[in-house]
């Protein structure tokens, strides 16, 4: 009994010396920072650094664990390339203290506008084609009308080559027959094709969507479309040159002209329609209805900003930039699929720092086909709606600016502000909650559609081993995670922009303990015993078919795998891959070091040399040439996420042979 007691005793004596020590050690590093005037920066609270001339320099502790988050953006309205150099050295006292980010002055915007069909008419003479009434509970479904091909035929102008857009002959003349007429639309098809070319159900779909979805739901919230022609209805042309646009290098499904609401342009550089070009190789569906919406939205915009034949003042025309953002922003307002814009996000958080936001005119600055300033352009207005309101999207569509200063009117804060708040944002990207009149929702760092995301891909850079250089795009961002691997100390970081980047600097103090994972990926040479991805009985992998990934959990931490993505995604490639849930389990081959096996299988074991191996199926990368990215999502267990990365080059000879082998 006396035994007991005395090892209860030493027990407690011990816990209480190390907990006394803990303190201890807290106390001195306060007393240290203290001792050096560097004020403590909260965890996951935003800090700035001040610019001067595209220089900053800003004073940062580091102990054994400490981690940061810089965010490197350039400002100028360029879509050139501007280098960025950081560097770092150790001080002995602090200079430049990082100042937390100030709270955002409430917005100064104006009362919301009306924008019921009728004032939008009144007040921007559009003028409003024969329409339906928006309460759909009493309003009949459209009955198309199947006209025969001796009804009225009519001629467009289509700018098909790569040529510059203010050169007649880049253009083709395209002859068409109606094929359909509801009662908004009316349906034109190429002469090069009869409907029996087209899908099952193609031409009775779009008509369907015109008149009992698009053109109602439109008109209470961002009004309708003006009637350039004079018939009474909105016009959309298939054709098949959609599919062989730009020599026949592009595809696309489809896109309005802001010239054809033009009047005073002569052809070919306007049809003086309001109109909508569709592929006509186009399938209905889901995708459809996320097509038509996007591309209504255009019809809509310009039909607020074009000089109308009365001869009122128009609004001047949007930045494509923000043209664009307004269309993806309605795919998700008006219940449209993700299918339109995934890739693009995806694109765009795989290397923030590639692509520009803000692009005037996406064509003439060769970045018309750019998915990823698509995705970025989408984000950054989604930020702005979820912060303002989704009348915002109504205040931009009606406002007399354009670009930047449209949307400084429409939100009440500093495009340079919001840019900040925006990038900031996607650090944490918490997933919103979808209400009505709202976006939908999605999570920064989960599945959308087919694809996996990760947040923003952040480049590492332990700040004691050299200089590191970064590229931006004017108006773009790269994410930067800060360790240093030397004895603690204070150390100053400087940045120095190229003249003219408009440098801004934020910083983010992660936790020490928050959780790490690294990963490493691979084309495998082996025969992989794996489980299909659909759970199907385990069959062998073709050699070389396989992406083998391992993933690491940083010693003393017990994290769950939440997702497991990879991609190739450039250029026109777009093949996605990924797992949750038990589709996990099904790719995992071995836990090494090998232990009992746990209940929870997705569970990354803390052990410091302890990994997981997993093996993708390569098959539905076909470009061996693109890149492929892989992407890995764990949480610990307060939900705290720790996201690894890594890029797959191309494929050996070997393995494309193997490939193509297996495929045969």
């Amino acid at each position: 009994m006396r035994r007991t007691w005395l090892a209860a005793g030493l027990v407690a004596l011990s816990t209480l010396a190390a907990l006394f020590a803990l303190l201890g050690n807290r106390q001195s590093s306060e007393q240290h920072r203290a001792s050096h005037g560097l004020p403590a920066l909260v965890p996951g609270t935003a800090y700035v650094a001040d610019v001067d001339r595209d220089q900053a320099d800003v004073d940062l502790e580091f102990q054994p664990n400490s981690r940061y988050i810089v965010v490197i953006s350039s400002l100028a309205r360029s879509t050139g390339t501007f280098s960025v150099a950081a560097s770092c050295r150790e001080i002995a006292a602090p200079t430049f203290c990082p100042r937390p980010l100030p709270p955002q002055q409430p917005s100064a915007v104006g009362a919301e506008p009306d924008r019921s069909a009728s004032s939008i008419v009144n007040s921007r003479t559009i003028e409003a084609p024969v329409q339906a009434k928006t309460n759909r509970a009493k309003t009949n479904r459209a009955k198309t009308n199947t006209v025969s091909s001796a009804t009225p035929a009519r001629t467009f102008a289509v700018h098909v080559t790569d040529g510059s857009l203010d050169d007649p002959t880049q253009y083709a003349k395209v002859a068409a027959h109606q094929v359909a007429v509801g009662r908004n639309v009316r349906i034109y098809l190429d002469d090069q094709q009869s409907q029996k070319d087209l899908a099952p159900g193609l031409v009775g779909s779009i008509a369907d969507l015109f008149d009992n979805e698009l053109i109602p739901r439109f008109a209470s919230v961002f009004g309708t479309y003006r009637d350039v022609d004079g018939d009474g209805r909105f016009s959309v042309l298939l054709s098949p040159w959609l599919s062989r646009l730009q020599g026949g290098r592009t595809s696309i499904g489809g896109f309005v002209r802001g010239s054809d609401f033009e009047s005073h342009l002569a052809p070919p550089f306007s049809n003086h329609c309001d109109m909508m070009y569709v592929n006509s190789q186009t399938i209905p569906g889901p995708h459809l209805r996320t097509l038509l919406i996007h591309e209504y939205t255009h019809a809509v915009s310009f039909s607020r900003r074009t000089g109308s034949r009365d001869g009122h003042t128009s609004f001047p025309e949007e930045e494509d930039w923000l043209n664009e953002a307004l269309a993806h922003c309605a795919e998700t307002l008006f219940g449209g699929g993700w299918t339109n814009l995934d890739y693009r996000i995806s694109r765009y958080l795989n290397d923030t720092a590639a692509y520009p936001l803000v692009v005037e005119d996406y064509y003439r600055a060769g970045l018309w086909r750019c998915h990823g300033c698509r995705g970025a352009t989408y984000l950054f207005l989604r930020y702005c709606v979820e912060r303002f309101g989704a009348q915002t999207l109504t205040r931009l569509i009606g406002a007399p600016a354009r670009g930047t200063s449209n949307l400084e009117l429409a939100t009440g804060c500093s495009f340079e502000r919001l840019f900040r708040d925006w990038t900031l944002s996607l650090i944490d990207g918490s997933p919103t909650a979808h209400a009505p009149n709202q976006l939908a929702s999605f999570d920064l760092y989960g599945p959308l559609g087919r694809w996996g995301l990760a947040g923003p891909r952040l480049r590492n850079w332990d700040v004691d081993s050299g200089a590191i250089t970064v590229q931006l795009k004017g108006t773009s961002t790269a994410f930067i995670e800060l360790s240093a691997s030397r004895k603690p100390n204070l150390r100053r970081l400087h940045f120095s922009g190229a003249r003219g980047t408009q440098l801004q600097i934020s910083l983010v103090r992660l936790s020490d303990d928050s959780p790490q994972i690294d990963i490493e990926a691979s084309w495998s040479q082996r025969t992989s015993i794996a489980q299909g991805v659909t759970g199907s009985a385990a069959t062998p992998a073709a050699v070389g078919n396989v992406l083998q990934t391992t993933v690491r959990a940083r010693s003393g931490q017990d994290l769950t795998i939440e997702q497991i993505a990879a991609e190739q995604n450039a250029g026109e490639d777009r093949a996605p891959l990924c797992f949750r849930s038990v589709l996990i389990k099904s790719i995992e081959v071995s836990v090494r070091p090998a232990g009992p096996k746990t209940e929870s299988t997705a569970t990354v074991p803390s052990a410091p040399q302890c990994c997981r191996v997993f093996e993708l199926p390569a098959k539905e990368f076909s470009d061996a040439t693109c890149p492929v990215v892989v992407k890995v999502v764990a949480v610990d267990s307060r939900g705290r996420r720790a996201v690894g990365w890594a890029t797959v080059r191309e494929r050996s000879p070997q393995q494309v042979a193997a490939l193509a082998a297996a495929r045969r």
